[in-house]
């Protein structure tokens, strides 16, 4: 019994975790140039509209170089440092596009930025990415630790009742207890 409920968490979990993977539309193309500074090209795809990008970084002592976001496949666009942790850059509405974003600092240290999508005051996608040189998955150094598309949408949904979560969770694990209790006798 145990072994049967550790393996339909497992594969629960698994399925859980590829879902929230496959929605993620800002995705890693080819591979990382490491001059110093480095520089990963991205794309972005299927939004909806966008016109403006956000990055900023997490990690502590990591920086975007001064060249920011570049190289966009859609004409308009242009980037600009706000700070060593923070880039934006600013275009015409796009569906889909191509850019690279340059990274200040070694390619093999780990590091941590968030990337925003807007079109105008509207965030259509907002992602944590995870970069791990050393521990390579499948060929793809970036992981994306959460994903949120169209969070305008999510922003108005109702509220989840904590408190009645917690309530329900708790029933569920006493019973279970009890049933565990109840077949021991």
């Amino acid at each position: 019994m145990k072994k049967n409920l550790l393996t339909g968490l497992v594969t629960g979990l698994f399925l859980v975790g590829m879902v929230g993977l496959a929605q993620a539309n800002l995705i890693e193309i080819g591979e990382a140039f490491d001059s110093g500074s480095w520089t990963q090209r991205f794309g972005e795809y299927d939004v909806g509209g966008y016109n403006k990008f956000e990055a900023f970084m997490l990690s502590s002592g990591d920086a975007f170089m001064p060249t920011g976001f570049e190289n966009f496949s859609e004409v308009g666009w242009a980037g600009s440092l706000v700070r060593s942790d923070y880039i934006t850059a600013t275009g015409p509405n796009q569906t889909s596009m191509e850019f690279d974003i340059h990274f200040d600092g070694l390619q093999n240290d780990p590091l941590e930025f968030v990337f925003l999508a807007w079109e105008d005051s509207l965030l259509r996608e907002k992602a944590l990415l995870k970069w791990d040189f050393i521990n390579d998955v499948a060929g793809w150094n970036w992981v994306i630790v959460e994903y949120v598309g169209d969070v305008d949408s999510l922003d108005r949904s109702a509220p989840i009742p904590e408190p009645a979560t917690m309530l329900l969770f708790g029933t569920g694990l006493a019973g279970l207890v009890g049933n565990r209790i109840r077949k021991k006798k």
